[in-house]
């Protein structure tokens, strides 16, 4: 569902946890997380990519710790992982 269509659209003051559920909605996929918290506040840009290049990029640029990495995917649920 739009997935590879190039959009351009921001984020505004939300944690990449925060970006990542609201992403989920507007593709209208679920959300399933194990991290409770994210220390990385900020406006998220999307600059003409894809949403799915984007949740690639969010997730590669989410902080929650020195000790911290993130991966995302999408289930064969149509869950964003």
């Amino acid at each position: 569902p739009n997935i590879y269509n190039n959009t351009s659209k921001s984020y505004k003051s939300l944690t990449s946890k925060d970006a990542l559920i609201t992403i989920a909605s507007d593709l209208g996929l679920g959300f399933v997380e194990n991290e409770v918290v994210t220390a990385d506040t900020m406006t998220w840009i999307n600059m003409n990519s894809s949403p799915l290049n984007f949740i690639k990029d969010v997730a590669n640029h989410a902080y929650g710790g020195e000790e911290s990495f993130y991966d995302t995917y999408i289930s064969k649920d149509l869950n964003l992982i």
